[in-house]
């Protein structure tokens, strides 16, 4: 045993109870499905305003209540005696040192969490490198993004919407550039040059006026968050202007979403885009929670065409300035470079 769930605790003796393959599987099984579950003292959990882990270093009384989880799956690997390996599919906030410890204690031997290898946070995907975009994003409780697919409007032409893709270098209309609506970013091939089970970086050359150009674009998910970062390099000797975006599909499900901190119970006033400002918003989508940061974005489309279950709440950095006014566009000066960021947390 541990005090604090892991190796790095004070630790106790091997118990001489050996419980037999039957016996854990016993047990393992009781903790599929909703269970109630305490997390650890040495924990990031506030008490009064205090990580629970600060408390306990202090030697103080801590105290967290149990709270109820999920367990999806839960799956033995490997057992010899004093080891079990297993592999578990959870919701997020459960805690696989306590569910180690429950174990332990109900085998009434006591246990530890050894080794931790997480291998998913959320479903992700960025499998369409023709403008970079996220094909999904969803985790235990549903889509966070409506799914990228084609639908078809009542005219019987077909659009491509859901997901997530970048407006580069414009967002909006292109103006008197003449460049495409949103710019070639969301139609172009970026390059994928590394990827893991959590992040993904794409560079992307220019074209054009913008020759001169590369972008870079990372995507990085952990738990209950996804962070866009996109940056943007000026190799050539003549200043670039540039106004970009992220276009996000927000899944809404059959639920009103709130924006702004008002409940829209008709999207049809989305049917031509409407912008608020400010980096941060709060939106609830489909029941859920969702926080939005930006860095360099801070004017938000607000946008749905309704042929589907979403409602794009898009960061930009001024809205349709190619088409209304280039004086509010950043420049990009010869040499020099810009960085941009978005932040999804629920």
């Amino acid at each position: 045993m541990s005090t604090t769930g892991d190796p790095e605790g004070e630790l106790t003796g091997v118990s001489d109870r050996r419980p037999t393959r039957e016996e854990v599987e016993q047990v393992v099984a009781r903790y599929v499905g909703k269970i109630m579950q305490r997390p650890p003292i040495f924990s990031a959990i506030k008490i009064n305003g205090q990580r629970a882990y600060k408390l306990a270093r202090d030697g103080k009384e801590v105290e967290i209540p149990e709270r109820q989880v999920e367990v999806f799956s839960l799956e033995i690997m490997q057992y010899t005696y004093p080891e079990l390996t297993i592999r578990t599919h959870v919701s997020s906030g459960t805690y696989i040192r306590s569910l180690c410890v429950d174990i332990g204690e109900a085998l009434a031997t006591g246990a530890y969490c050894t080794q931790l290898r997480r291998t998913r946070i959320a479903d992700w995907s960025v499998n369409d490198a023709k403008g970079g975009y996220v094909t999904n994003l969803s985790d235990d409780k549903g889509d966070v993004l409506f799914p990228k697919r084609v639908l078809t409007a009542a005219d019987g032409s077909e659009k491509t919407r859901g997901g997530c893709h970048v407006c580069l270098p414009n967002f909006g209309p292109g103006g008197d550039s003449g460049l495409e609506q949103h710019g070639f970013g969301r139609t172009n091939e970026w390059r994928i040059v590394s990827q893991s089970s959590s992040a993904v970086e794409l560079v992307l050359a220019g074209e054009g006026a913008y020759a001169d150009m590369e972008s870079f674009l990372r995507y990085e998910v952990a738990e209950g968050r996804f962070t866009m970062d996109l940056t943007l390099k000026n190799t050539g000797t003549s200043p670039l202007n540039v106004s970009p975006g992220f276009h996000p599909y927000f899944y809404r499900g059959k639920q009103a979403p709130t924006i702004d901190g008002t409940v829209h119970e008709d999207l049809s006033m989305f049917a031509e885009v409407r912008f608020i400002d400010g980096a941060s918003q709060h939106i609830v989508t489909a029941g859920r929670h969702v926080q939005l940061e930006s860095q360099g974005l801070p004017r938000y489309a607000l946008w749905t065409d309704q042929l589907g279950d979403y409602v794009c709440i898009e960061p930009t950095q001024s809205g349709n300035a190619f088409l209304e006014d280039m004086l509010r566009v950043d420049t990009l000066l010869p040499g020099g470079e810009r960085a941009y960021r978005f932040t999804i947390a629920w």
